[in-house]
């Protein structure tokens, strides 16, 4: 079955695409003009899940931002240059997804650094942070820093019990604390790691909140059977220190 949505949509980010990039090749530009309209084309193909295309306009949008820092003619443009750094950064994290390598994990790592440190501090920002923080703990997970990721989503569940991603980064808390018991050589600690790990995912299944979609919902429930077997297991056979 066509998606036509998806169809439509892809047309018309074409369209808006083109639309900038005879702006770029119909007249001479100064660096300022150029960095404008290729934000913007970047952006739409990343809109357009072009993230190649996307990748490389949006690089050059980050490093010219980097170098020219204290421009007072960039700084009067208003533009909210975290949201640039974000979306470079989730334009490489999808490419990684794509391709499997390292090195773009590591570009994707550094622009989540940046829109961070960019960020404004308004209420505004504050609202974005815990989203962006849960993203940012994502790839840290990807990257294999399972401990620094699990730092991240507690510092969510602590300073924003409100936010809409409160119950996501309890259940990435959860998988993670699940990783790090794997990983584990100390007994009482892998012990008091599953306990945690099955109280929270318990309570997620009481009552399952609707921001975990029905993928989650499933690996949900069979995490919960593994980790409470498992923690079974340690009751009538624990293992020796």
């Amino acid at each position: 079955m066509i998606d036509y949505r998806r169809k439509w949509k892809f047309i018309v980010y074409s369209v808006i695409i083109q639309k900038y990039q005879k702006l770029l090749l119909g007249k001479k530009i100064g660096a300022l003009e150029n960095f404008r309209w290729k934000w913007r084309i970047g952006f739409n193909h990343f809109s357009n899940k072009q993230y190649l295309e996307a990748s490389q306009n949006l690089d050059f949008c980050c490093l010219y931002i980097v170098e020219n820092a204290d421009s007072p003619k960039l700084n009067a443009l208003h533009i909210d240059f975290s949201f640039i750094f974000l979306t470079c950064g989730r334009c490489f994290l999808q490419l990684f997804l794509l391709q499997k390598d390292r090195v773009l994990l590591e570009i994707s790592y550094k622009y989540y650094q940046h829109a961070i440190e960019n960020m404004n501090l308004d209420l505004y920002a504050m609202f974005r942070l815990p989203q962006i923080l849960v993203e940012f703990g994502r790839l840290l997970e990807l990257y294999g820093a399972f401990e620094s990721s699990l730092e991240i989503y507690s510092h969510i569940l602590k300073n924003f019990p409100t936010s809409r991603v409160y119950f996501d980064a309890m259940y990435r808390s959860a998988v993670v604390g699940k990783y790090i018991s794997d990983l584990s050589n100390g007994v009482k600690q892998k012990e008091t790691s599953l306990s945690q790990c099955i109280d929270i995912f318990q309570f997620l299944l009481e009552a399952l909140p609707s921001s975990i979609n029905e993928v989650n919902e499933e690996k949900l429930v069979n995490l919960f059977y593994k980790l409470y077997f498992l923690e079974r297991l340690y009751y009538i056979c624990p293992p020796r220190e």
